[in-house]
């Protein structure tokens, strides 16, 4: 069972928090940094938002195909061009919406240690805790399907990737930004900053190759 937790329902006041049996096993003071990241997403009514996100961007792709109808007499003799456009547009959904969703998780970690009582430290605390117990469940799980020792795959979310390539897929694709940076930015920037920080550190995280 993968330990994690996650907001549901587009409503305030439908809306709820779900945390899998294996989160439950955490500590406390972790179960409390989940519960105030989610709390945020709720508040901010994020998953509405993300689905609105989505259909605006699916609308302005419906309205240019639309348009390149109106402008191309013979499409068959395109065939490259809209192979590439459908590509791009493809491609840059995912970077849409990875951007979209990277702003929500760093608003929900920073507005959510304002509801802890241990505040900023108490939810990279808890964050930590989720990662190691998140590749603990990767590990098992990779190593049950490749009938490879556990021990011998080595997945360290705490720890800056040393592949650019990775980098770019953490910081421009993928739905949170990578780990080690939120818990970094938790303890050293508490608030101040920080979807600037995010802004650079995503711009820089992506061009630098070391």
């Amino acid at each position: 069972m993968i330990t994690n937790g996650m907001a549901v329902g587009m409503n305030v006041g439908r809306s709820m928090v779900i945390l899998t049996s294996a989160t439950l096993t955490l500590p406390l003071r972790v179960i409390e940094g989940i519960l105030a990241h989610e709390a945020i997403h709720i508040k901010k009514r994020d998953v509405l938002s993300s689905q609105l996100l989505r259909f605006l961007y699916l609308g302005a792709v419906v309205g240019i195909i639309l348009l390149i109808e109106q402008q191309i007499a013979r499409p068959e003799a395109h065939k490259i061009a809209l192979w590439a456009f459908i590509m791009a547009t493809i491609l840059l959904f995912q970077l849409y919406q990875s951007f979209c969703s990277q702003w929500m998780e760093v608003r929900a970690d920073n507005l959510g240690a304002s509801l802890l009582e241990g505040g900023y430290k108490q939810m990279a605390e808890a964050l930590k805790v989720l990662a190691v117990r998140q590749d603990e469940d990767i590990q098992k799980q990779s190593a049950y399907s490749s009938e490879t020792d556990a021990d011998e795959i080595q997945i360290d979310s705490l720890t800056r990737d040393k592949s650019w390539l990775f980098r770019l897929i953490d910081f421009q694709f993928a739905p949170h930004p990578p780990m080690y940076w939120r818990v970094s930015t938790l303890l050293s920037n508490k608030g101040h900053g920080v979807l600037k920080r995010w802004l650079r550190d995503r711009l820089k995280e992506t061009i630098s190759l070391k």
